[in-house]
């Protein structure tokens, strides 16, 4: 499994948009921390996706729209 793990690591500000590049990524986990802004709508570029964790962080906005096209997406 592709995973990128930066949980519980006190970081601050927005999700970068580049995390969309990562494209054999299938899990990402970002919880735990302190992000704020929107969920970056890059992050529907992410087609191998199947766990995002996003809980414990202080983002704003609705979920983008995008993400529905995220066919193995089973977490968010």
């Amino acid at each position: 499994m592709q995973e990128l793990d930066l949980s519980n690591n006190q970081l601050s500000g927005e999700i970068p948009p580049v995390l969309g590049n990562l494209s054999n990524l299938q899990e990402l986990s970002l919880n735990g921390n302190l992000l704020s802004g929107e969920i970056p709508a890059e992050l529907s570029n992410l087609n191998s996706l199947q766990r995002l964790y996003l809980e414990e962080n202080r983002l704003s906005g609705e979920i983008p729209s995008e993400l529905e096209d995220l066919i193995n997406l089973r977490y968010l």
